[in-house]
């Protein structure tokens, strides 16, 4: 059973039991919770925001629940069952249709503006969360995806290091190179290919296209554009300049990542991760880009709101968790403690107050979201709830590519029909 699946059959029994108390009162200190998912800098940052709130609020306990990506949507649906989902839950982009259909998350709009101050938020952010005119989320930071690389090891390949306008010809034959004078992995693949979707996204967004089309039942892309980015990342593989599938199968955590290794010189991430992993590599990384296409008609790049803070039904009291959420985008010395982990800051005065303290890795990140605000494209509507699945689906097919048992082509064909069936 996929982790969808199951999410689905957890939820629809959450719908039949009775909800027990999330938030409880003891000692004369309300405690609400709050969940997500992360790196180990992430929980730190997260736990010593915690400790400032309850400092500055010694009547209210917050208790954290917090885990890594995979295994977080596993555990929330677990509590969806038991009717104890978190006061407060972290909520990604992608996910955020199957939460608003299943009536988990609470309306928030009573809170904007009386408790959670949004005055200096984009309202385009804002309206990213909005379903059927109501609001069921605040945006948690600003994000898009990116290149991380070691400027080192190019100086050591007697490479110039790339510029922002490359090519994906020209980022074949860089790997090419750097792999023939290191002797170790460019990447462990094509950027965001493997357990992602994102990397195919871009792709297929260059060339006018989408992942799904407008009724989100069907995918929205032509085989020859799945066939040519798969093809190069088997290529690659293949020369041994991207890792194989086996040890792509290892290397899904930051901290075992191969740049984290010094096995590999570059690696695709989420903008807001450069701070844990340039943390784990204990080296300087820079960022790129994804490369250009050719024939690009419109750009790959949309920004997105790295993640969202949500309310769930739960909660005894929204208030308080209001609270806690206005505090987290709203406080200075909070937005401090995090230091970008969850992308760059939604408040346009926190930004401005944080530019001048911010480390190299978090200057970074802002920069690089300035300059893809100016060149990227309008963001899709939230996928379809099935989204997990199509996932899982595009994950076993690219494996079989590698190993060799089908062609970009036959994958392609088994993606969509079996795509087909989940999305109707």
């Amino acid at each position: 059973m996929s982790r969808k699946v199951l999410l689905y059959f957890l939820i629809i029994l959450l719908l039949l039991i009775v909800k027990t108390e999330v938030a409880v009162v003891s000692n004369n200190n309300i405690t609400i919770s709050i969940s997500w998912w992360g790196s180990q800098v992430r929980h730190n940052k997260t736990l010593a925001v915690i400790e400032l709130f309850e400092r500055k609020n010694p009547d209210i306990k917050i208790q954290p629940v917090y885990t890594g990506w995979r295994e977080y949507w596993d555990r929330i649906a677990a509590y969806a069952v038991g009717g104890n989902l978190p006061d407060i839950m972290q909520q990604d982009y992608k996910y955020f249709n199957s939460y608003v259909d299943y009536n988990i998350l609470r309306d928030m709009d009573d809170y904007i503006d009386s408790i959670i101050k949004v005055a200096e938020v984009d309202e385009a952010l804002l309206e990213s969360a909005r379903f059927d005119g109501k609001l069921y989320g605040i945006p948690a930071g600003l994000n898009t995806y990116t290149i991380l690389y070691a400027p080192k090891k190019f100086a050591e390949a007697g490479l110039t290091e790339p510029s922002y306008n490359w090519t994906w010809n020209e980022y074949k034959e860089i790997c090419r190179k750097l792999h023939e004078r290191l002797g170790i992995y460019a990447a462990t693949s094509l950027p965001m290919a493997t357990r992602n979707i994102t990397g195919l996204e871009h792709y297929v967004r260059q060339h006018g296209q989408s992942l799904f089309d407008m009724s989100a039942h069907k995918l929205g892309f032509t085989e020859d554009l799945f066939v040519d980015f798969y093809k190069m990342d088997l290529e690659l593989s293949r020369e041994g300049v991207f890792a194989p599938g086996e040890l792509r199968l290892e290397n899904h955590t930051i901290e075992n990542d191969l740049i984290v290794k010094d096995a590999a010189v570059m690696a695709a991430y989420w903008t807001n991760q450069i701070v844990a992993i340039s943390k784990a590599a204990g080296k300087p990384l820079k960022m790129l880009p994804f490369p250009q296409a050719k024939d690009e008609t419109r750009s790959g790049y949309y920004l997105k709101p790295s993640m969202y803070w949500t309310i769930t039904k739960n909660s005894k009291h929204p208030e308080i968790a209001a609270r806690f959420i206005n505090f987290l985008i709203n406080n200075l010395e909070a937005n401090k403690l995090l230091n970008g982990d969850r992308g760059v800051p939604i408040s346009f005065d926190i930004r401005q107050k944080l530019q001048p303290m911010l480390d190299d890795p978090e200057r970074k990140m802002f920069n690089f979201i300035k300059y893809i605000s100016n060149n990227s494209s309008i963001i899709e509507p939230p996928p379809p709830a099935q989204y997990d699945q199509v996932i899982e689906i595009l994950e076993e097919v690219h494996y079989k590519i590698l190993e060799g048992s089908q062609t970009p082509s036959e994958a392609y064909q088994e993606l969509r029909m079996r795509t087909d069936r989940v999305l109707k």
